[in-house]
């Protein structure tokens, strides 16, 4: 259903939702009828067109029910049909929610306002990029650091004595919290100092953004208001060409939704 929340959006960036299925023809049909479906669901009985693409599920033994699947995921293409992105996971009981994969995988801008959120300060905040946690999603934390004109932080990597940006996500039992993903970092250097450095500057809307992955493997929330604590633990250094100030350290606390496992739902 999440995806179908953001058919919409797709259509209006130009993009067509096909999802394809080893499951037949009726039961498909049945599910589109039942939750109301506005994209194509393709049937692939025999699995053939997901065997020709490479992405059937070989850890499912042929004598098990399952077989024939294909490791969840997703590609991306241009109007010319010429793949530009892919997106696939191992385990068929994960995958991306719709919103982790439209903006972080296809760069759509969504309204992520009332999802949860903190502040420190005007400087650092984070937000889920969904409503909540479902069981077996992959959705991302983003966390962003404000900065000034002409500003920029360092990357990951840097001399003894200068201070790294890091991001740390610690979370309950439950959920898995993946390598924080962060901006791509160009050489910077300043006169007179023989160290080299990395540094991440913000695009045009002035935040450097981190993204922390967040997998639920928590199938049973104990009641539809569950919810989880999330601390997040930031370190950064904010540098202009000429100046540093100093060293900061934030920590936020978000508390985010943890949706039950929807048992009912088939394959797509």
């Amino acid at each position: 259903m999440e995806l179908q929340r953001r058919v919409a959006d797709l259509a209006a960036a130009g993009y067509a939702t096909l999802v394809v299925t080893p499951d037949p023809v009726e039961a498909l049909a049945a599910f589109a009828a039942e939750r109301a479906i506005g994209y194509s669901l393709l049937s692939d009985a025999g699995s053939d067109v997901i065997r020709r693409v490479g992405v059937l599920n070989t850890l499912i033994a042929p004598d098990e029910p399952d077989y024939g699947l294909p490791f969840p995921g997703l590609f991306v293409t241009d109007a010319r049909g010429v793949v530009t992105h892919k997106v696939f996971h191992r385990r068929y009981q994960e995958r991306e929610t719709a919103d982790a994969l439209l903006y972080g995988v296809i760069g759509l801008q969504l309204d992520m306002s009332a999802n949860p959120s903190a502040t420190a300060d005007a400087e650092v905040s984070a937000v889920l990029g969904a409503a909540a946690l479902g069981f077996g999603q992959w959705t991302e934390l983003y966390v962003r650091i404000a900065l000034g004109p002409g500003e920029h932080v360092y990357g990951p990597d840097v001399p003894s004595g200068y201070v790294a940006t890091t991001v740390a996500v610690t979370a309950p039992e439950g959920i898995v919290v993946g390598s924080p993903r962060y901006p791509h970092t160009r050489p910077f250097a300043i006169a007179g100092l023989d160290e080299q450095f990395e540094v991440i500057e913000p695009p045009a809307q002035g935040a450097v953004e981190i993204a922390v992955p967040l997998l639920s493997r928590l199938p049973e929330a104990p009641d539809a208001s569950a919810a989880v604590t999330l601390t997040v633990d930031v370190g950064y250094q904010v540098c202009t060409d000429v100046e540093c100030f100093l060293p900061q350290r934030r920590q936020l606390l978000v508390t985010v939704p943890v949706r039950r496992l929807d048992r009912s739902a088939p394959h797509p």
